[in-house]
């Protein structure tokens, strides 16, 4: 009590430089090039200078009032947004409260510090030297205090003060030219890879979902679609991209090409594991076995009866009469040419030719307007097909857009729809919408989800784009 009432009323004598820092560490000093490496950022502060003179920065009170600033730390504000806002002592890491985690008291001179630090995690993009500036902690402390009524003990001379840390770098090594095999598509870490499909009995050209999914410790983020050779008996719609936790998805959707198709064929998937010893490694999905059946059912034809052997004709009844023998009405009577089989036969070669000529210049034309051609029959294609049953909304309404834009239905499926659309005389606002429409029926497909009314809102949306590419149309 005595000390208590002495801190009150005497002036103390600080020096934060010493009675603060912050620092930076890492578990390792060198890494692979595309390496995610852990960040560890930690504060102390002496208690006796936290219970007797650390004031609070912020009208929000902090149980620990102290404020970690660096330039990187804004580069990593998606990283502070994951870090826990409770269950630990609070502080400032730059411009958002952070719980950080108590730490053993680390002992210095016979002063005796608080230690809290934080991990977080950062991506080495490229090989060299990857250095972080020293931090700086940014606190409030006053050396004399009074007590007041209202507001208990008061600073009476508030002072701030900023400590510098140290700085911290990693060394980042490039990954080997040597051994990369050809399916490398950017994985580094311990990874596994593996397939399943969404159902095993299809028709031929049906909608197949193949999804390949990467996880383990690594670079999830920035890891690509492996090769997809090995799907040759495949039509590839297109692949997106799903992001989970610990793990990233490659969602596929193809369609067999024939009744041979047994299988989906094992998928090869290469990365880099930095783990000793270090090297890329090659790892391939398990077969999945398919059922494929004929998308239309073929009329198998009866066999016709064997004659029996011992039949004869009988004249008159299943023989005809008097067949005449052409050798010898070609040797007794002459071939008599009428003037119109003369002519005919003259103009046969001239008529022949000018067929040939029409259907080359039918040809000609078509195949240079075969994406006008195309475009135009895009709504009426689409109406016949969004009105069958089984139909999915999401595959119609993207082959009406490539019908309309010239291109295959995966490069529909894109961030830059609205602005191909504008190109082609459609207003933003309806461009805008199709793309929102687009978006929504492709991911509920693969969400596993259904949207109701998707046919209705594809027809109507259609209509308004028809209105806009006639419009052009007749401009032009």
């Amino acid at each position: 009590m005595i000390g208590l009432v002495l801190a009150i009323l005497m002036p103390l004598r600080v020096d934060p430089a010493e009675s603060a820092f912050v620092e930076l560490s890492s578990p390792e000093t060198e890494a692979w090039v595309g390496e995610t490496a852990e960040l560890v950022i930690r504060v102390g502060v002496e208690r006796s200078f936290a219970e007797s003179a650390l004031v609070q920065l912020f009208r929000r009170e902090l149980e620990l009032p102290v404020q970690v600033e660096a330039p990187w730390l804004e580069g990593m504000k998606e990283a502070i947004g994951g870090l826990p806002t409770r269950g630990g002592p609070t502080l400032a890491l730059g411009e958002t409260i952070v719980a950080f985690r108590e730490q053993d008291a680390r002992e210095v001179e016979g002063r005796t510090f608080r230690v809290l630090e934080v991990r977080l995690p950062v991506r080495l993009d490229a090989p060299g030297v990857r250095r972080l500036e020293a931090p700086t902690l940014r606190l409030a402390y006053a050396t004399e205090f009074k007590d007041d009524l209202f507001n208990g003990r008061v600073p009476v001379d508030r002072q701030e003060a900023v400590i510098r840390g140290t700085p911290w770098s990693w060394t980042v090594r490039a990954l080997p030219d040597e051994g990369r095999p050809p399916q490398f598509s950017g994985g580094i870490g311990s990874l596994s890879f593996r397939a399943n499909v969404d159902r095993t009995a299809i028709d031929v050209g049906e909608s197949l979902r193949l999804e390949l999914e990467v996880t383990g410790d690594g670079n999830l983020d920035a890891i690509e679609a492996p090769p997809l050779e090995a799907l040759a008996d495949f039509h590839i719609y297109g692949i997106r991209k799903v992001s989970g936790d610990a793990k990233k998805t490659f969602v596929v959707d193809l369609a067999p090409l024939n009744t041979r198709v047994r299988s989906v064929p094992p998928i090869r998937f290469a990365y880099f594991d930095p783990q000793p010893p270090s090297g890329y490694r090659t790892i391939e999905t398990a077969p999945i076995a398919l059922e494929v059946r004929a998308s239309g059912a073929e009329e198998s034809l009866p066999g016709e009866p064997e004659a029996p052997s011992d039949l004869k004709a009988v004249p008159g009844v299943d023989d005809i009469f008097e067949i005449r023998s052409l050798t010898k009405r070609a040797s007794s009577e002459p071939i008599r040419w009428s003037r119109w089989s003369i002519t005919i036969l003259l103009a046969l070669p001239w008529l022949l030719g000018a067929v040939w000529i029409f259907g080359r210049s039918l040809m000609w034309r078509d195949w240079r307007d075969t994406s006008a051609a195309r475009a135009r029959r895009a709504a009426r294609r689409f109406k016949r097909r969004i009105r069958h049953k089984w139909s999915v909304p999401d595959q119609v309404f993207a082959d009406y857009l490539a019908d309309r834009l010239g291109c295959s239905r995966a490069s529909v499926i894109d961030p830059d729809l609205p602005q191909r659309l504008q190109k082609a005389g459609i207003d933003a606002a309806i461009a805008e919408d199709a793309e929102r429409l687009c978006e929504r029926l492709v991911g509920a497909r693969y969400g596993g989800e259904s949207v109701p009314g998707a046919k209705d809102a594809a027809r109507a949306i259609v209509a308004r784009l028809e209105e806009g590419f006639l419009r052009r149309e007749a401009r032009s």
